[in-house]
């Protein structure tokens, strides 16, 4: 994968988790029974359990990185800022190019991320699975599945 695939991975993880940090980081009992009725219509216990191993594996491998912790503190109060979603961004991003094996770790804890393909001949970057596309899709086939 080059770094352009690898930033886009990073960027739909944290997309992904940002919702889950007030229960990552506070516990169930902090977040309240709106917050898991909210996540309940989003996949449920399943989705819970998968993003607590994929935190747990983001935090085995970061070894405490202080910007790693801070940025899930931040999206545990704010999980749709986009600022903190990107500090969180930047900092997996440091921490994957540190331990490589992290991109397919987070890949089997969350099976409907959408498998990102770089398309040789055409130069664009598919995304395969379960996904929605917020914007504009410039160029590449936009209907392959």
């Amino acid at each position: 994968m080059d770094a352009s695939t690898i930033q886009q991975f990073v960027q739909h993880i944290v997309t992904w988790l940002s919702p889950f940090f007030p229960y990552l980081i506070k516990g169930v009992e902090v977040t309240g029974t709106k917050w898991l009725e909210s996540i309940g219509s989003k996949g449920g216990e399943k989705a819970i359990e998968e993003a607590v191993q994929a935190w747990n594996a983001i935090k085995q491998k970061s070894q405490n990185d202080k910007r790693i912790e801070g940025s899930a503190l931040l999206l545990s109060e704010q999980p749709d800022n986009p600022e903190f979603q990107r500090l969180m961004a930047n900092a997996l991003m440091d921490v994957i190019s540190k331990n490589p094996e992290l991109i397919e770790e987070l890949k089997l804890f969350k099976q409907d991320i959408p498998r990102i393909n770089q398309d040789n001949r055409s130069g664009g970057v598919y995304f395969y699975g379960n996904t929605q596309i917020k914007g504009d899709v410039i160029g590449g086939d936009q209907t392959k599945n």
